[in-house]
């Protein structure tokens, strides 16, 4: 069964440590720009960079041909990657789910 008052306490402490409520609301809203702003070019993108890996953070790209090389691009760049966006540039026509990098690498 779950603690109701830990699960609680878990993520006040969370979210203070990420900067307070605010801070996570504009780092939410950052996203949903990003994530907008790749859906309305992703057809670009994927002409450009078929079947290439796309780190988006802010108004700043990288493009890579594998995951690895991507997280190293990203690091370089200074991408944080608990508000990078990552995504993969399919040519086959499957649409791939953008996610946040930290899903993919150890934040």
């Amino acid at each position: 069964m779950i603690d109701r008052g830990k699960a609680l306490r878990e993520a006040l402490e969370w979210k203070e440590a990420h900067g307070g409520a605010r801070s996570l609301a504009r780092e939410a809203q950052e996203f949903r720009l990003i994530l907008e702003w790749f859906y309305a070019h992703r057809e670009e993108l994927v002409r450009i960079y078929p079947d290439q890996w796309i780190g988006l953070y802010q108004d700043r790209a990288v493009v890579a041909s594998d995951l690895e090389e991507l997280n190293g691009s990203m690091e370089k760049s200074g991408f944080p990657k608990s508000q990078a966006l990552v995504a993969f540039l399919n040519t086959e026509g499957e649409e791939w789910t953008p996610n946040l990098l930290s899903g993919f690498f150890n934040a």
